[in-house]
């Protein structure tokens, strides 16, 4: 009940935060709004190459009720938000058994800087984080044996919707890919055969909206040769740096708070070791499930995983899809 009044919390702060001047409007918000009016009158051939056109298409759904793509940009920001704390929040009360440290996960959410800065923009970015954290959920809820086919058709629809929300979202795909293929307690038949049905519905309307592309214009993501900067790999990393130092810093020196988070670092090391340490003895595990109270509980990382696969395609890819730096906005 705690998180619902956070993840509640959380979305009247980003309404309040749009009231008084609105949501911000970028160039791709400008991109976003004018293909959104077309979808709504029926042209879907203007534009819509470079750009994910499922945003627009959720806004030109607005659009058919007479509300305004800022103003339906602007409620589905605050819905999602609230959501987001609220999807977070009740996942890990299945794993974390002290309650407060879930509320303070929620309160820390609710209270981020980078991710209720994307939540005040008409763009995408919002809608993208709630998509995933779907997705990645009914996939660990297939992974874990809690759900069966449910898990695994909820995460194809979501996992779908991704890519065509941001082009980067196939990392989604990627991530379930993977997870399926190393699961644990199938045989390799059905590991393969559920890895292949996932892989093909959810990259099926991705291929089918990039053959529209490709009929229209010739190219898959539309002409690309202005949206590049082409920096090294290590500008990119170094990019990475500068933000997670202002994510943890606030851009100043740590003092005191190096120290603690250098503390924690090695707190965190060590517990890594000894889980794999633990999971070397599969026996020893064994009879820790069967013992627990919690007997469905396994040990699955698809949020690690696709944190992982995420960054480095993101590092690699970036230069050459996008004229922006890697930003708050990227990492959030």
């Amino acid at each position: 009940m705690i998180i619902v009044f956070v993840a509640f919390f959380g979305a009247a702060h980003i309404l309040i935060r749009t009231s008084r001047y609105g949501i911000i409007i970028s160039p791709d918000s400008l991109v976003y709004s004018r293909y959104a009016e077309s979808i709504a009158s029926g042209d879907w051939s203007e534009g819509g190459l470079v750009w994910a056109p499922f945003f627009s298409m959720v806004l030109a759904f607005f659009r058919l009720f007479g509300v305004d793509p800022s103003d339906a940009g602007r409620f589905l920001n605050v819905i999602g938000f609230g959501l987001i704390i609220l999807i977070a929040g009740h996942w890990l009360c299945q794993y974390v058994r002290f309650r407060a440290v879930v509320v303070c996960m929620a309160v820390a959410i609710m209270v981020s800087n980078p991710i209720t800065a994307i939540s005040t923009y008409l763009l995408s970015d919002a809608l993208f984080i709630l998509l995933t954290m779907f997705a990645l959920v009914q996939m660990e809820s297939y992974l874990s044996g809690k759900t069966a086919k449910s898990g695994l058709i909820l995460s194809i629809v979501f996992s779908a919707i991704a890519p065509l929300t941001r082009w980067i979202g196939v990392t989604v795909i990627l991530t379930g890919i993977i997870l399926i293929l190393t699961r644990r307690g199938s045989s390799i038949r059905i590991r393969y055969g559920h890895a292949t049905l996932y892989g093909i519905a959810s990259l099926l309307p991705l291929m089918l909206w990039l053959s529209r592309n490709w009929i229209i214009s010739g190219t898959l993501f539309g002409d690309r040769s202005e949206h590049q900067t082409r920096q090294s790999l290590w500008d990119s990393l170094s990019q990475t740096g500068d933000v997670l130092h202002g994510y943890v810093f606030l851009y100043r020196e740590p003092g005191l708070l190096g120290i603690w988070l250098w503390a924690a670092a090695a707190l965190i090391v060590l517990e890594v070791a000894k889980l794999l340490i633990f999971r070397r003895n599969s026996a020893v595990i064994q009879t820790k499930i069967q013992s627990s109270d919690e007997a469905s509980v396994r040990i699955v990382p698809p949020f690690a995983a696709f944190a992982i696969i995420y960054y480095v395609t993101l590092i690699v890819v970036a230069p050459n899809t996008t004229i922006e730096i890697i930003t708050s906005r990227y990492l959030s």
